[in-house]
């Protein structure tokens, strides 16, 4: 899931978002809804979506049917910290997070499984665009002459802002890119964590 904070323009419109919301979540259930609260954009509410593209429409949606003006923050991933004393915590938003953590923290970053299929001339670009998206290549085949096959393990993060469109523009949109849900891999955090 995609998470991103949606905040009435207008801090006097919360009720009417609120009421918008409500009636647009009858009609789909798979955006996971939760009230919190910006110091700096007030009350809203925390979404959850299917990905990007299910983001948008439903912002969409929001201006269309309800006349609903909106600011979005950018899109998170959650997150899964441990710590030191066996207790978890999922985070969507880093606000979230103790401010008094226990001495030792990993942190589960949810990954995906890309597989990028793309004209043999895009490589060398289509490389260094997953390595700056700190990517693990885990296969390179050329399918034909023309066509190679990449398969890469990303971070979520990674793809869920700009990834798509810079390959698309590497590439001149002759990408075909699509992932799938990978396990989580663990980062450790040294406590306090460097200013």
């Amino acid at each position: 899931m995609v998470f991103s904070g949606v905040y009435p323009t207008d801090g006097s419109d919360f009720e009417a978002l609120n009421s918008a919301i409500e009636r647009l979540i009858c009609n789909d259930a798979s955006v996971s809804v939760t009230k919190e609260s910006s110091t700096t954009l007030g009350l809203g509410f925390r979404c959850g979506f299917l990905g990007l593209l299910h983001m948008d429409v439903f912002h969409q949606r929001l201006e269309q049917e309800h006349g609903a003006h909106v600011i979005s923050t950018v899109p998170t991933v959650p997150y899964t910290f441990e710590f030191s004393d066996g207790s978890k915590l999922q985070v969507q938003n880093p606000a979230a997070l103790p401010s008094n953590p226990k001495n030792k923290i990993t942190c589960w970053e949810p990954t995906v499984l890309a597989t990028i299929i793309i004209p043999s001339e895009y490589v060398g670009p289509v490389i260094t665009l997953c390595s700056d998206h700190r990517g693990e290549q885990l296969e390179y085949t050329f399918i034909d002459s023309l066509r190679v096959f990449l398969k890469y393990r990303l971070p979520l993060r990674e793809i869920v802002v700009d990834f798509y469109n810079g390959l698309k523009s590497i590439t001149s949109g002759y990408a075909s890119f699509d992932y799938e849900e990978a396990e989580s891999l663990s980062l450790t955090l040294p406590l306090p964590l460097p200013p």
